[in-house]
């Protein structure tokens, strides 16, 4: 039998999202947090890529032979980790300073516009890069 297996990673990021697995154009299913799901394909080359809301991944090429299962792994891109991460962190940052010393606005704008900046970025110019596929 003939399969791709998709395996999703369990991150916090993205947790309470399901990824729309597109093979070949269609969609083929979803895939929870931390969940593993196998795919009936045909034997040849496919289309593969991940897509979360209007973010994705970079579509990917993989060829599956007869009776193989090819297993492949999806999450999010190691970058979207770190500027979502570094943004939680500059707002948390900013709401401590915030109720011990009292900030004028502008240090508020000063600790917010990276967050946005970061979100922004991940969201617009690299959305489709967001998530991340690596096939075995």
């Amino acid at each position: 039998m003939t399969s791709i297996i998709i395996q999703r990673k369990n991150e916090f990021l993205n947790k309470l999202m399901d990824y729309h697995i597109i093979l070949d154009g269609k969609n083929i299913g979803t895939i929870s947090n931390g969940q593993t799901k196998e795919f009936k394909t045909t034997v040849g080359q496919h289309a593969l890529k991940a897509e979360l809301a209007w973010c994705s991944s970079p579509l990917i090429l993989i060829t599956v032979n007869e009776d193989e299962k090819k297993v492949c792994i999806v999450k999010a891109n190691d970058f979207s980790k770190f500027t979502t991460t570094l943004g939680i962190f500059t707002v948390l940052l900013f709401l401590l300073l915030n109720c011990t010393v009292n900030l004028k606005y502008i240090y508020a704008t000063l600790f917010s516009t990276p967050f946005f900046l970061f979100i922004f970025y991940n969201t617009t110019i690299r959305r489709k890069k967001y998530l991340h596929i690596s096939c075995m």
